[in-house]
């Protein structure tokens, strides 16, 4: 027994001390040897009220410090000076920590460079159910309290380093006395809070003046212990307090709430266990590796576990819940061989299954487990996860059967032998495991484990042992002992997580089947938890505990995910829409009823924020707004933000962090936003501006009020705002946009290339003022580089110039081009690289001027082939792309260039072959291309443009019908199409048209809505017949105008006659087959131009009425009415210019010479009346006979 004893312990020992490497005892005594520290100096200054803080500042730290040691340790953003490696601190080195002192201080004078290394110690407050003030000047106290008792043992201990080998022999009792003081000491750090603390905090974060104080601590306890065992080793001192020394010095690391701390309980016991691992009387006890487990509880509980550096060669190679896991297997392994005295117990198990859950579910040290994964040639951290948790659900059956063991030995019965101790580590297992499996994600491996070990039948399971135990837990409650109080503290918290995670993981997105099959069983538990409170008396009301705040805030929460935008489907919302109670109303119901409750104590935020984000969801569900959806679903958040602040100014409302209301904010932004780009009405669009600028100005007020900590605009405010201006489109956006942009400077939000990019487009009408935006960031670039001219923005001046068609805008467009150009040769930034975006916009640009000549064209193309030749040497990102080809089309089919054709043609071609050539698709000619094309074969000279458009369509169509969607013929394609038969000088150019019309109407009829028949088509079409030589054009046209009427009647806008139908119309009836026909069809359209509101007219009309009446009216007398009737009509309009009265003058030359500003034939302009002409565009108005 006593072998498998030395072994068994020299085993379990080497396993906790792998993390280091293994501190042998001769580095413990090591430790201890050195000179003793001076007086630590260490003072404080007020929290500050506003920000929550307490902050140790301008404080002058020693290199070697213990505190500077914490800080180095615990803080990545240390000097180079500093441990950053995140390795343990050495334990030999303790020097003078003094507060900075004020340049009026003699003594800061004296202060040698070395002292210049200053770390400013921030200390996290938490909620205690007080006033702030009070709370702070309470921190306050017992932050000096701890210092002032720090300072003291300090000075102790270096007293007792320092005495003399005359002296050490008689002070051995007074080292123990001082590591009770130090154990004592660390205890207290977290257990002298008085006040509301633990309860409303119970798993917080120790702060970094916890961790540096407790941390330093222990070192000086190590340090005094390496001392206390080289004087026993001169005296034969005595076992038994030797070995109490070794456990002093344990539970003082048990207590440090530090990512070493385990390891260095480890290193401890591993000491004690070389020293007296073969004697049965003082050997380690399975109490000893409770206390290391309980460590490795606390370094999985720093908030500063986590080492920053790339180098990971520090990192342990296991995490605390491996190790903790591993202590566990080992001596269970060594009982099951036969030592009885290592049996591990419920309390083990308990504290196993909390370092397990602490690894697991602390983000920090999961980031840590990545870090350690990638060293160790492990997938991934999640397989890691999956192992800790399938570990986790053993670790708790073995504490399950050790409990059946427990009760089954001689007949004692379980609800008597348990202590309340006892009984809380049992529960505390339970809801930690609980806690694991509603947080960890599943993978196939773990969902086939726990299908019998899930969430909710581990709850039932606890809920079952708390019910059939109760009577026997409250046997162990004594109310008037603290300690007592604590435990059913504790044990009411880890009752109500258990059900509080278990509603939690029913927050998961998958479909509203499931979400509402969630929120059923969350109300379910919910209900539960009130059921079991109000059938227990209030002595056990820890034991079945009423739902507090959280309990409500996951119920609203898991209904609100019933909401979700992309639940939204046909389906779902009719059984949205026969729901009793749609969960939105639920939840807002539940938050009143919260606040009733609460009477005036603060409420998290964060639920607010939750609801005010449902608002953002609920355009997408039709069953519950069907009109008006984004401004109604804007007003209701807009109420409930009203709400929220107004609880928050009456201390109703608690906002942790700023960033928590700012979203409620930004939730309603982004509706405003998707009413000014989902509605067509202009009063929407001002209505969402209106209302977008009112919030920011209640945004501002609330950010000034609270000096930034509640409410605080960032970029993202800056570019939701600044897209909402851009979507709305209106002529004062740019204005408008300029004015937020400077309010949100002054709120401390710079604009980034994303916000400039989008001011340009705002200001995308004028390119002067975009250009202004570009020099503005030039400026900054060269004045201090803050900002950066990047290709994006010259990209979009460029394409600002290409939109507005100015006269110099090709010359400004490439001038910007090559500017771009220079500045990337003389820097090679490759922000400033020109891209293909970039040639294409320039050549756009070129492509859209005013000059259509050959020069223009020539230039585009230049720039093409330099954007092939570039791809062809490698610089990929100059490529050519498709839309710098189109834009080469599109201006050829606009342009006067002889032979365009052949020059479109060829430009078709040279796509598909690049396409061919470097296999890129994308390059393929598009329906945009083919359209170009046709436009061009439309406007050229051509005698065989027919048969080469057709051939182009047919070319167009049958790759359509391939599968490339990009080349399915639009309306516009059927124009040109329609175009060429119109300008082919065919016979039977009507009938072709007619053909196009027909299937164009009859795919729209189908179902191909973009295929929707406009004025232009029939335009097209009507001019189509009046070239043709068909008998009955006259007619067929007529009969097209009349169609389009009656489509205009029944509320078709598109099919609105214009003056060129009406003018083509009547032009086509001076061609008719006979007179009678073509003046009947005239004379109707003259009806039509004076009696109807909805026919549109032009000089042009009235010019084509008087040059087409001759033709079909030869007798002079006979015409001579209808002409004064037609010229009435034009002065009537006021649309007479130079055209209609030159027409006048052919078609009846005695009214134009009685005329009474014509005298011989001649007239000026200026003597004809006003009212006549007042209709007339001015372009109309040149010209003198």
């Amino acid at each position: 027994m006593l072998s498998m004893k030395m072994r068994s312990t020299s085993i379990i020992l080497r396993a906790v001390a792998a993390h280091n490497g293994r501190r042998s005892l001769s580095s413990i005594i090591n430790a201890g040897i050195g000179a003793g520290s001076p007086q630590t100096l260490i003072s404080v200054r007020r929290p500050d009220a506003l920000h929550r803080q307490v902050v140790f500042s301008n404080r002058s730290v020693h290199a070697d410090s213990s505190f500077s040691r914490l800080s180095r340790s615990n803080n990545s953003s240390s000097d180079g000076a500093s441990n950053n490696s995140g390795t343990r601190p050495k334990s030999n080195l303790h020097v003078t920590l003094s507060h900075a002192t004020s340049p009026n201080d003699d003594n800061s004078s004296s202060r040698s460079n070395d002292e210049d290394d200053h770390h400013s110690f921030t200390t996290e407050i938490y909620d205690f159910g007080e006033a702030e003030d009070i709370i702070d000047q309470r921190l306050q106290l017992w932050h000096e309290a701890k210092q002032h008792e720090f300072q003291k043992l300090d000075t102790q201990t270096s007293k007792l380093l320092l005495l003399n080998k005359s002296e050490k022999n008689s002070n051995i009792k007074s080292i123990i006395s001082q590591l009770q003081q130090w154990d004592a000491f660390i205890g207290s750090i977290t257990t002298d809070m008085d006040f509301d603390f633990r309860t409303k905090n119970p798993q917080y974060p120790p702060s970094e003046f916890m961790t540096s104080i407790t941390y330093d601590a222990a070192e000086q306890a190590q340090r005094l212990l390496g001392h206390f065992i080289q004087q026993g080793n001169d005296n034969n001192m005595h076992p038994g307090v030797e070995v109490s020394a070794y456990k002093l010095v344990m539970s003082a690391w048990s207590n440090v709430f530090h990512w070493s701390s385990g390891d260095r309980c480890g290193e401890v016991l591993e000491a004690y266990g070389e020293r007296y691992g073969g004697d049965m009387n003082y050997m380690p006890s399975i109490d000893d590796y409770k206390t290391v487990t309980k460590a490795h509880l606390k370094s999985c509980s720093s908030r500063y576990n986590v080492t920053t550096t790339n180098d990971l060669s520090s990192v342990p190679p296991s995490s605390p819940g491996e190790t903790a896991l591993e202590i566990l297997n080992l001596l269970t392994n060594v009982y099951t061989a036969g030592d009885l005295f290592l049996k591990p117990d419920v309390e083990l198990y308990s504290h196993t299954i909390a370092v397990v859950r602490n690894t697991l579910l602390d983000w920090k040290l999961r980031r840590r487990l990545r870090n350690v994964a990638a060293t160790n040639d492990v997938n991934d951290d999640k397989s890691l996860e999956t192992q800790l948790t399938i570990e986790l659900l053993n670790v708790l059956e073995q504490m399950e059967i050790a409990m059946s063991e427990e009760s089954g030995i001689e007949g004692k019965d379980t609800k008597t032998q348990y202590c309340l101790e006892k009984w809380y580590y049992i529960i505390r297992a339970y809801a930690d495991v609980i806690a694991v499996l509603s947080k960890i994600p599943f993978n196939d491996e773990l969902l086939t484990l726990t299908s019998s070990r899930s969430c909710e039948q581990l709850l039932s399971k606890l809920e079952e042992l708390v019910s059939s135990n109760i009577d026997a837990i409250m046997q162990t409650v004594r109310e008037d002992e603290e300690s007592n109080q604590k435990l059913r503290d504790e044990i009411q918290r880890c009752i109500e997580g258990a059900y509080l995670n278990r509603m939690s993981s029913l927050l998961s997105q998958s479909d509203l089947t499931t979400a509402i099959e969630n929120a059923s069983t969350s109300e379910g538990i919910f209900n539960m938890m009130k059921e079991r409170s109000e059938g227990v008396a209030p002595v056990g009301s820890f034991l079945c505990p009423s739902p507090t705040v959280d309990h409500v805030q996951a119920l609203i929460r898991v209904n609100l995910e019933c909401l979700r935008g992309r639940y939204s489907t046909p389906e779902s919302n009719i059984v949205m829409s026969e729901l009793e109670e749609l969960p939105h109303l639920k939840a807002q119901r539940l938050l009143k009823e919260l606040e009733i409750q609460q009477a005036g104590r603060p409420i998290d935020g964060s639920l607010y924020s939750d609801i005010a984000w449902v608002c953002t969801q609920l355009p997408y569900w039709s069953c519950i707004y069907k009109q008006y959806k984004y401004s109604n679903a804007a007003n209701s958040a807009k109420a409930l933000l009203k709400h929220t602040m107004d609880q928050y100014s009456q201390g109703s409302v608690d906002f942790p962090t700023p960033n928590t209301a700012t979203k409620m904010y930004h939730y309603i932004f982004s509706l405003y936003s998707q009413l000014t780009t989902n509605s067509r009405s202009i009063k929407d669009k001002e209505f969402a501006i209106k209302q977008c600028l009112e919030l920011f100005d209640d945004m501002d007020y609330w950010y000034k009020e609270s000096d930034g900590t509640v409410v605080k605009p960032v970029s993202h405010t800056l570019r939701i705002i600044l897209n909402t201006i851009h979507n709305s489109g209106l002529p004062s956006s740019a204005k408008t946009a300029e004015t937020m942009l400077q309010r949100l400077r002054s709120c401390g939000v710079n604009a980034s290339q994303g916000d400039h990019l989008i001011m340009m487009k705002i200001c995308a009408s004028d390119p002067t003022k975009v250009e202004e935006i570009l020099n503005s960031v030039k400026e900054n670039y060269h004045k201090d580089q803050s900002e950066k001219p990047t290709t994006a923005l010259y990209s979009e001046c460029v394409s600002a110039y290409a939109r507005s068609r100015h006269q110099n805008s090709s010359s400004n467009a490439l001038n910007l081009f090559d500017e771009l150009i220079q500045l990337y040769e003389s820097t090679g930034d490759p922000d400033f690289c020109p891209d293909s975006t970039l040639f294409g916009a320039t050549i756009n640009a070129i492509c859209k001027s005013k000059s259509k000549g050959d020069a223009q064209l020539r230039n585009a193309i230049q720039l093409l082939d330099k954007m092939e030749k570039s791809f062809d040497d490698g610089i990929f990102d100059e490529g050519p792309n498709r839309y710098a080809y189109t834009s080469i089309l599109s201006a050829v089919s606009q342009s006067k260039v002889s032979d365009s054709h052949v020059l479109a043609e060829d430009l078709l071609r040279r796509m598909n072959r690049r396409s061919r050539q470097v296999n890129d698709s994308s390059i393929l000619p598009d329906g945009v291309a083919y359209t170009a094309l046709i436009q061009t074969l439309a406007r050229s000279s051509c005698p065989d443009k027919i048969d080469r458009a057709q051939k182009w369509f047919a070319e167009m169509e049958s790759r359509f019908a391939e599968g490339n969607p990009d080349l399915k013929p639009n309306k516009i394609t059927y124009t040109a199409l329609i175009n060429c038969w119109r300008t082919s000088g065919r016979k039977d150019s009507g009938e072709q048209a007619q053909k196009i019309l027909d299937l164009v109407e009859k795919r729209y009829l189908e179902g191909d809505y973009t295929l929707k028949p406009d004025a232009m088509l029939y335009s097209s079409v009507i001019d189509a017949w009046s070239r043709g030589k068909s008998n009955d054009k006259v007619k067929r046209a007529w009969d097209i105008y009349s169609s389009m009427k009656e489509q205009y009647s029944k509320g078709n806008m598109d099919m609105k006659p214009n003056d060129i139908i009406i003018s083509t119309l009547i032009k086509c009836c001076g061609f008719a087959k006979t007179r009678k026909e073509g003046l009947e069809v005239l004379l109707q359209c003259l009806k039509d131009v004076t009696s109807s509101k909805h026919v549109g007219q032009s000089p042009s009309t009235y010019y084509s009425l008087l040059t087409s009446l001759p033709s079909l009216l030869k007798d002079d007398v006979r015409r001579r009415p209808i002409s004064a009737s037609i010229f009435e009509a034009c002065v009537t309009a006021g649309q007479l210019n130079t055209s209609v009265l030159s027409a006048l003058g052919q078609c009846q030359p005695e009214l134009f010479v009685k005329l009474p500003f014509v005298t011989n034939g001649k007239y000026r302009y200026e003597d004809i009346p006003s009212k006549w002409r007042r209709n007339v565009a001015q372009q109309d108005t040149r010209g003198r006979r």
